[in-house]
């Protein structure tokens, strides 16, 4: 675990990242289509970020998926090779506020908690076989 925190430090550190206004919580909940228009709301948890954690949740989904947001981004705007390599690692960070919340110590969270303390070594096994999968050996991780 101690290995993985350090992986996910270098990687924040990165000063190639790219850095600002993200959405914050761009899942299918908050996103309406309509034929071919999407309209994303909910800006509640919008804030100052790395871009690369914005689509964390459409990777943590299918790489395939991953592939089709980067392509419709990319003729909006750059995202930079190293800003795709991130969004991996932040498949973690990212999880970690989503885990919070369920666990029900975030401001935002309400209701039962869906998650208690003897959920959370699942969840960091869960990390822990992501970064097997998807971030040791990562060129951005290990430089």
């Amino acid at each position: 675990m101690l290995a993985l925190a350090d992986r996910l430090k270098r990687l924040i550190a990165n000063p190639k990242l790219e850095r600002g206004i993200c959405h914050m919580d761009l899942t299918l909940d908050n996103v309406h289509r309509s034929g071919d228009q999407l309209t994303v709301f909910d800006f509640d948890s919008t804030g100052k970020s790395w871009r690369a954690l914005e689509p964390h949740g459409v990777l943590r989904r299918s790489q395939e998926s991953f592939n089709a947001w980067l392509e419709g981004y990319r003729t909006i705007r750059p995202f930079s090779q190293d800003d795709e390599r991130a969004v991996a690692a932040f498949v973690i960070i990212g999880n970690l506020r989503v885990v919070a919340w369920n666990l029900g110590v975030a401001r935002s969270s309400r209701g039962k908690p869906l998650l208690t303390p003897a959920d959370v070594p699942r969840v960091v096994d869960g990390w822990l076989e992501w970064d097997a999968r998807h971030l040791r050996g990562a060129k951005l991780l290990t430089s």
